[in-house]
This record gives C-alpha cells, structure tokens and sequence, in this order.
C-alpha cells in the first residue's frame, strides 16, 4: 500500500461522495468523465529522519493535492472546502497505514479551463504516516 491508497481512503467521505459519488480518479480524469469529480495526486514523498533502533517503522511525509473539477465557480469552492473539512487533520489507520496528521497546504484560486468548459481548484494536504 502507499500513500496514494491512503488517499483515497481521505476521500472516501460520506460528505465527498454525497457530492462526486464514485468520480474520484488517481492521476487524471477520464476523457468522457462527468462534474463534479475530484483528482489526486502524490507531489512528492519523503522519509522524516529521526533517531531510533533501525528495526523502527519509516515515518514518512507526503504532499497530496486534490483538483475539484465543477461546472462552474461556486461548485468548485463548494467542493473544495467540503474535501478541506472531511480530510484534514484526520489521523488513525487508512489502507493498513498509521497516519499520524493531515495538514491543510494552500489553496489555489479557482479558474476555468475554457476547452474543457470545467472549473477547477486544487487543495494541498501534508498527510504524515507510517510505512
């Protein structure tokens, strides 16, 4: 498992879901997919150093953004506070894995992509959790 299965443990939120229902997609939304719909994806990922016995477990610190995809501007502020609220500062056990905190990162603004007649934001989360 890795921090992209805790992720989508995250998003698996009775608030997210009575919004996007099952258009939750690793890395890019399909073509022909409908809105609203959320996408995730790890930014980076890094072992936190700390001093202990070497059999002790990996700490780890990853960065994950969520795009919230909407039909139009106030959908996707919705959206994207709703995933702020339902995700952050979760802790516990997500997809065999101890998290230990998840941090909200910054925000973005929200504009539309006109070729694709969507509007979007993104959601940055520091997610903290064991290997």
């Amino acid at each position: 498992m890795s921090i992209e299965a805790i992720t989508a443990k995250l998003l698996d939120q009775p608030s997210i879901k009575a919004i996007v229902g099952t258009r939750i997609s690793l890395g890019q939304r399909p073509a022909n997919g409908s809105y609203p719909a959320l996408v995730y994806q790890t930014v980076d990922s890094e072992p936190i150093l700390r001093m202990g016995p070497p059999e002790q477990r990996e700490l780890r610190k990853s960065r994950v953004q969520v795009t919230v995809l909407a039909v139009d501007a106030p959908g996707a502020v919705n959206l994207r506070e709703t995933v702020q609220d339902a995700v952050r500062y979760r802790r516990g056990d997500m997809a065999g894995h101890l998290v230990v905190d998840v941090i909200e990162g910054p925000a973005t603004g929200t504009d539309k992509d006109n070729d694709a007649g969507v509007w979007f934001t993104t959601a940055d989360f520091h997610v903290t959790w064991y290997v």
